[in-house]
């Protein structure tokens, strides 16, 4: 199995490539890299044409299996455009959002995982909370075998049980993305779906909204909580294949309001209302902010309040030592049960 390591974001210490590139040829992987993949242009690992060309170059050899991206950063929303279809699994985590949503396009399952900087150090983690070393589970997702999770109870869980594909990564990459080709809109389909007159007829009542379609007819109370795009369980957007969509997100560094700006993008837009299911990852270095009235995650739990699906909480991945992988654009099921402990089965599915 042959892997190659591209820089398609910021410029990366050199020392993190040559030590991660040692620890994946001890795992039995043959490791070459991209022409800039040690370089520096400012902020970037190269110029935005070079950055092209090493990723335009990696996806089309066909000796090439994988590609792990050295670091996230920023830099992909520049040229994601510029970009080949995506048709062999992509490494990485935070910027990298902007590929596994290209990825997404093709229906190719990515691997949202840690980078050479976390591959590097890997070794001397302690045991994480989900009982088996990060290292082991990343080696299982280079190898494409099901991950399985056993995560404690939180108390923002809500309880259920739901399938479908997982999509998602960096919250802040993908509310950048929103509006474009690249955004969770597209993925959803609500920009061809969007509730019109043709499929719902309001009738206002003494006070009350009426919402009906074919299939069911549901009245609330202007003080209600609910959401009109997530009364009828026929309402729910699919994704590619008939597959619901379940959300993975994570971020660094983000001010608490701008966090409740994005989810709340994310609910106006109708993202949220088209779920099946929601998992939230590591905010970390994100404060709560007192003057918010709630913490983080509390915010985010209010955003999906109308709706009905399963949701976990503090699962091990994002900007933290123990990045656990996920697929994205991948099968997962998700089990939180009425201890408001879960399980998450992640499975890696190709198109």
């Amino acid at each position: 199995m042959k892997i190659k390591i591209v820089s398609p974001s910021g410029a990366i210490d050199p020392q993190y490539i040559d030590r991660a590139t040692e620890v994946l040829r001890g795992w039995g992987y043959e490791v070459s890299e991209a022409a800039h993949a040690r370089g520096k242009v400012g902020r970037f690992a190269a110029s935005d044409d070079e950055r092209v060309a090493d990723l335009a170059e990696a996806l089309t050899d066909p000796a090439v299996d994988m590609i792990l991206c050295a670091r996230g950063g920023y830099g992909l929303q520049r040229i994601i455009d510029r970009i080949p279809p995506i048709h062999k699994p992509i490494i990485g985590f935070s910027d990298i959002t902007a590929l596994h949503m290209l990825a997404a396009q093709t229906g190719q399952a990515t691997i949202h995982a840690m980078m050479c900087k976390g591959i590097s150090e890997t070794n001397g983690l302690s045991p994480s909370s989900c009982v088996l070393h990060p290292s082991s589970f990343l080696q299982r997702a280079l190898a494409q075998e099901p991950l399985h999770y056993e995560l404690p109870a939180h108390p923002l869980n809500r309880a259920g049980k739901t399938k479908g594909t997982l999509i998602g990564g960096n919250l802040s990459v993908l509310y950048g993305l929103q509006g474009t080709a690249y955004g969770l809109n597209e993925r959803l389909r609500i920009k061809d779906k969007r509730l019109n007159s043709n499929d719902f007829k309001e009738v206002r009542s003494l006070g009350r909204t009426q919402y009906k379609d074919a299939s069911e007819t549901k009245v609330i109370s202007p003080s209600s909580n609910e959401s009109p795009l997530s009364l009828s369980p026929s309402l729910c957007r699919e994704g590619w294949g008939g597959s619901p969509l379940i959300l993975f997100i994570e971020d660094v560094g983000e001010r608490h309001y701008h966090i409740d700006r994005m989810m709340n993008n994310l609910r106006l837009s109708g993202v949220l209302a088209n779920l099946s299911g929601l998992i939230v990852g590591q905010f970390n270095d994100c404060e709560d902010d007192p003057s918010m009235g709630c913490t983080i995650y509390e915010t985010i739990r209010h955003a999906v309040e109308p709706y009905h699906y399963p949701v976990v909480f503090n699962f091990p991945a994002g900007h933290v030592e123990e990045n656990m992988p996920l697929y994205l654009n991948a099968p997962v099921e998700i089990d939180v049960r009425e201890d408001y402990s879960s399980s998450i089965h992640s499975f890696f599915k190709s198109s």
